[in-house]
């Protein structure tokens, strides 16, 4: 497998929050081999070119996760972990060019992500990928997806907070949408049977998690999934299907002192990866990844 430790935040538009969750990350999997791009942490200056805040920082960000993984034949399980959405453009994007277009996706997230630079509000990169992975990509970024994701192949899990063009966009596409509510109960086979007999990709954004059980997102929407539920969701879709790759995104640690027993459950249980022995939820300042 190969685990990417990726700190792409400027995506978010907010986020000097995101750094310190992906250094937790590479804490928690030290004893693993990890893969580490260099990402400048030059903050944006959220200036919209195009339709995008932090245009040139976004693409120097997705040149360096394009770098790192310019080597690794994707044989095996690829992890993208703590970034913003928008850092699953590249991983996505790789895995659906090297199945052929026939790779299919599960986005556990509270939000679609499926704005354009026309109907975005905020301009932030992180809203919108989805919808660029779908094929609906500004020129500027374009170079960075070789095949698009087939709407068909899609399943939208835990929305709970969806723009009018979202809606608009997932209706005319008619994209399968999973409410909250259908995830407080035991998945079963009908409910995904898109991602049979095909590799899966696994898209997880912290803010799925109901904020009021599970702190430390930027982005939370009341009425959302408990861990329990979705380690119950991610067991299955582990056991059942042929999964290509997972990304954990947008975890934003409110402190340097806020309790991360979720994150680890969720990489531990839900991604069967392996927490270090040596790693301590002990507070204090944390280091920035080198």
């Amino acid at each position: 497998m190969t685990i990417l430790i990726n700190s792409q935040w400027v995506g978010s538009g907010c986020g000097h929050r995101y750094p310190n969750g992906a250094e937790r990350i590479r804490q928690m999997l030290a004893s693993e081999d990890l893969l580490i791009p260099d990402i400048s942490y030059v903050a944006g200056t959220d200036q919209v070119t195009n339709g995008l805040c932090n245009l040139d920082e976004i693409c120097s960000s997705l040149d360096a996760v394009k770098q790192a993984l310019s080597d690794i034949n994707l044989s095996e399980p690829l992890f993208n972990l703590g970034c913003d959405c928008g850092g699953e453009l590249v991983p996505i994007a790789l895995l659906n060019a090297k199945y052929k277009g026939d790779l299919r996706v599960i986005w556990l997230d509270a939000h679609p992500d499926l704005n354009s630079t026309e109907t975005s509000g905020s301009h932030t990169f992180h809203g919108m990928v989805l919808r660029m992975l779908l094929g609906d990509i500004p020129p500027a970024l374009s170079k960075y997806l070789q095949v698009p994701l087939k709407p068909e192949n899609v399943v939208l899990a835990g929305v709970r907070d969806i723009d009018k063009g979202e809606q608009a966009y997932i209706d005319a596409q008619k994209i399968t949408l999973l409410q909250p509510d259908e995830l407080n109960a035991p998945p079963n086979q009908p409910q995904l049977q898109q991602l049979a007999d095909a590799p899966v990709f696994v898209h997880v954004d912290y803010d799925v998690l109901d904020p009021e059980r599970h702190s430390n997102t930027a982005f939370g929407v009341k009425n959302g999934v408990a861990l329990e539920d979705l380690l119950k969701w991610l067991s299955f879709i582990r056991a059942q299907f042929n999964v290509v790759g997972y990304g954990l995104t947008e975890f934003a640690p409110s402190s340097a002192r806020s309790d991360d027993t979720d994150l680890q459950r969720l990489l531990k249980d839900g991604f069967g990866l392996q927490i270090s022995n040596t790693y301590s939820n002990r507070g204090g300042e944390l280091a920035r990844i080198r």
